[in-house]
């Protein structure tokens, strides 16, 4: 953030005070259920990578449905991917083995639900020089929310994924990097899987809630008095 400020208005000794976009908890808009139909379409007794959200050309998805593909039977891994999209049609024709799986768009309230489903959660992006001040996706929130471990393609620096310890981070566009890691947490034991879980629930609740920015914006006109 600094550098990126720092390039735009061409000063070093400017003064500001940076504050993240945040994450609104309202437990009466996350807590339905799943309809029944999608529940019995989760696959059982696998390993689950969950993908919700926009699928668009920014997304990335091709990269992880191309990682599915190159995987066999055996590994019980599926990918279940929930969100619509211009990409949607042509991904689904990409998906070449019966471990992907595809959800249509479902309400808000019912996202957590789902995540909570799912073993490991993924978001991913391009590689694109947009990225290199930092990442911050509102889906990264929704999954930190759901305390479930993050396998994310992108990049490392300015990374909340990465400053929560939350989760594996591999480097975009990188199919076989995104098999090799998603075999790799499936051979970690729930103990591990859930500590990077609840360090990204952690972290979200610390710094990324309405009530903590509140208070950063208070501080920050405290001081200006």
């Amino acid at each position: 953030t600094n550098e990126h400020i720092v390039n735009t208005i061409k000063k070093k000794d400017f003064n500001y005070e940076w504050i993240s976009n945040g994450y609104y908890i309202d437990k009466h808009e996350i807590s339905e259920k799943l309809s029944l139909d999608d529940q019995n379409r989760i696959p059982k007794n696998k390993f689950l990578v969950g993908y919700v959200g926009a699928i668009g050309n920014a997304n990335a998805m091709e990269y992880i449905v191309e990682a599915f593909n190159k995987m066999s039977d055996t590994e019980d891994c599926v990918l279940c991917i929930v969100g619509r999209g211009d990409k949607k049609s042509s991904l689904m024709e990409l998906s070449k083995r019966n471990n992907i799986v595809f959800f249509d768009h479902i309400p808000k309230a019912q996202v957590q639900a789902f995540l909570k489903e799912m073993d490991v959660l993924y978001v991913g992006s391009k590689k694109s020089s947009l990225y290199k001040f930092g990442i911050s996706a509102n889906k990264i929130f929704d999954y930190m929310f759901a305390g479930k471990p993050i396998l994310m393609s992108g990049i490392k620096e300015n990374n909340p994924v990465a400053f929560a310890k939350a989760g594996i981070i591999v480097e975009p566009e990188n199919i076989e990097l995104l098999k090799e890691q998603v075999l790799e947490l499936k051979t970690l034991k729930n103990k591990e899987l859930n500590l990077m879980g609840q360090n990204g629930y952690d972290y979200l609740i610390q710094n990324f809630t309405y009530e903590v920015l509140a208070k950063k914006y208070v501080n920050i006109f405290q001081k200006l008095c």
